[in-house]
């Protein structure tokens, strides 16, 4: 039977236990009945676990982990990393302040103990608190990443999911918070209209209504076709909006949550990045601007193919045939399926899917008669960065069994019948950013940083670029192989 001290502790917060974390008291050992040589025993194997395992990742070498696992499993150290906790021990409120919105049940509760307790148990709780914090993210930040370090401070704190969740990084929207529900007509902030200055009177009190309605659908589904910049891709609340704080204050929170990784104010991101540019908008030339086309990466299939071309050449006295080699062709296939989440996002959808079916007709200039082919560069992932492509097929989806439509039941005159729903398949010709040789770079595997404002790969040891030993007649200086025949082989590159 539980102490009424914690039954009334339970009771306090049953009300919301099933979205609490699991934080709870961890303890390595007991000190009940154990003198001053077992404690010290029992706290030099949790320092020997704890330690060990960083200094082995630290150096490169978490094979190692099982020795340091070893050795501590002889001083009776190890147990399970993750176990049930009473409800007592729940806490989704650290240091009884504020509610935490974002629970992560990976942070522990900091328990320092009761004033009569004996000062090593004291001082074994804090230090098993302690060693028993989440660090992710602390690697990495000494490898130069800044959102790590953030990372690492808030998984030994709050948790990561404060900050890094599927809203406020992701865009995924936040269906059911509360708000304004008593007109589905009602557009939000993301279902934006024209420039402030060239709406009249009526249209300005609706601008002002709808700009103070937040938009809780999908934040990636919100973004714009339209001609802009590579650094302004995930951008899903364009312009200057007249409703809000100076724009130096908005640039300042801008920059300060865009430090962190979280979502700055009208930006977001997907888990996979996903989009189209026109050939001057890349991530070479992050100013230059073109078409941008982004999609949310509900990617269905994904398939590469590369295809050489043999000619068949007969031998006078040779019955076999030979074969000379005449061509290289590339092909790639994407399916991917776009939701709309709110009636907001179909306006933009339908934008944007209309734009990329056009690229696959020619474009016309008044002082030519001659038909000018369209191409697009590609980014999916890090296996295609800004690589250039044709579209060759281009195929829609729009209606299956699992597919609803918006009806426009009210005939409101700025929304159309359309479905909800549309799965898309691409079919289009890889050119790449390189030359397609053997040992080549056929994927990108870099990021930004690899490449020059033409596209062109910088000839680097970095190990951001994991093709960085790749043959390239882009770089503008000499290479050698790394590997078997280094010593033989050079490739100049002019």
């Amino acid at each position: 039977m539980a102490n009424p001290s914690e039954l009334n502790s339970y009771r306090r917060r049953h009300p919301n236990y099933m979205i609490l974390n699991t934080n709870k008291d961890f303890s390595i050992g007991s000190v009940q009945n154990k003198n001053t040589k077992e404690i010290i025993q029992e706290r030099g194997g949790s320092l020997l676990n704890f330690g060990g395992k960083m200094l082995t990742s630290g150096l490169g070498v978490p094979g190692l982990n099982p020795f340091v696992t070893s050795a501590a499993n002889q001083t009776g150290q190890n147990q399970g990393t993750y176990t049930t906790s009473p409800f007592i021990n729940l806490n989704d409120r650290p240091g009884q302040g504020v509610s935490i919105p974002y629970h992560d049940f990976r942070t522990r509760k900091l328990t320092i103990g009761g004033k009569d307790e004996p000062f090593l148990k004291k001082l074994g709780k804090i230090t098993d608190n302690i060693l028993g914090k989440r660090v992710d993210g602390l690697s990495a930040a000494g490898r130069g990443s800044g959102k790590a370090g953030i990372m690492a401070t808030a998984a030994a704190t709050t948790g990561i999911y404060t900050l890094y969740n599927i809203d406020s990084v992701y865009g995924f929207g936040t269906h059911g918070a509360p708000g304004n529900r008593n007109d589905f007509t009602q557009k939000t902030i993301g279902g934006r209209s024209g420039p402030f200055s060239d709406l009249g009177f009526g249209g300005k009190v609706r601008a002002i209504k709808q700009r103070l309605t937040p938009f809780r659908g999908d934040k990636v589904n919100i973004i714009d076709y339209g001609v802009r910049s590579h650094n302004e891709i995930y951008q899903w609340l364009p312009g200057k909006n007249p409703i809000g704080p100076d724009q130096k204050v908005r640039q300042f929170i801008k920059n300060a949550t865009k430090f962190i990784g979280a979502n700055p104010h009208g930006t977001t991101k997907d888990f996979i990045k996903f989009f189209f540019t026109g050939p001057n908008a890349s991530v070479g030339d992050p100013t230059a601007t073109d078409d941008i086309l982004v999609f949310r990466a509900i990617i269905t299939s994904f398939s590469d193919s590369f295809s050489p071309s043999w000619t068949p050449v007969n031998i006078l006295g040779r019955s076999d045939t030979n074969y000379h080699y005449s061509g290289f062709s590339r092909d790639a296939d994407v399916s991917f399926t776009v939701y709309a989440t709110s009636r907001d996002e179909l306006k933009f959808i339908y934008r944007k899917l209309n734009y990329l079916a056009s690229y696959t007709a020619p474009e016309y200039k008044n002082n030519s008669i001659s038909l000018v082919a369209p191409w697009l560069r590609m980014t999916l992932g890090d296996l295609f960065v800004s690589t250039p492509v044709i579209l060759n097929s281009v195929s829609y989806q729009f209606v299956d069994a699992d597919t609803t439509w918006e009806i426009n039941f009210e005939e409101d005159p700025e929304m159309k019948q359309v479905p909800h729903k549309v799965t898309v398949t691409l079919g289009f010709h890889v050119i790449t950013n390189e030359l397609p040789q053997k040992g080549g770079a056929m994927y990108s595997l870099s990021d930004k940083d690899t490449y020059d404002k033409d596209m062109r790969r910088k000839q680097t040891q970095s190990e951001k670029d994991w093709l960085n030993d790749s043959k390239s007649t882009r770089g503008k200086s000499s290479k050698q192989l790394r590997g078997f025949g280094r010593d033989l082989i050079k490739i100049e590159n002019p």
